[in-house]
């Protein structure tokens, strides 16, 4: 009796440290993203130097369809199946990360956020679909 309580323990704070561990993981991940994703010269990066200096001023976008699927989709996809591997992230999590960051490419002076409106509801497309897409191989490959 005292063994399988013993093993109980042994087995929740094991699995403490794996959650304490992906979370470092995922911070980790998430500071990585932040230094591919805002390392860029501001001269090349905008059409205009002024334009592109003014931090979080509301850029709309200037179509509605536009290039909606391009290769930052490809990365969307490969991100959040990247992501799924982290087992306490949930679908809502995912909605409203992806959410937040399609605000945030309204509001920042880097060209990169320039999209459509068409492609920002397609880049979370990309991000559900890379989410479930790794959730499937993980219980696969479990």
């Amino acid at each position: 009796m005292g063994d399988a309580k013993s093993s109980e323990v042994y087995h929740q704070c094991c699995k403490n440290k794996l959650t304490v561990g992906s979370m470092r993981i995922f911070i980790l991940a998430l500071a990585l993203q932040s230094l591919f994703a805002f390392h860029g010269d501001l001269d090349s990066d905008s059409t205009s130097k002024g334009e592109s200096q003014k931090l979080f001023t509301y850029h709309k976008p200037t179509s509605l369809t536009a290039n909606s699927i391009n290769h930052y989709s490809v990365i969307h996809f490969l991100q959040y199946c990247a992501l799924s591997l982290i087992k306490f992230i949930q679908i809502k999590h995912v909605l409203i990360i992806s959410v937040l960051w399609e605000i945030y490419e309204l509001f920042t002076h880097y060209e990169w956020g320039r999209e459509s409106w068409l492609n920002k509801l397609c880049d979370i497309g990309f991000n559900v679909s890379g989410f479930y897409c790794g959730r499937m191989l993980l219980r696969k490959y479990r």
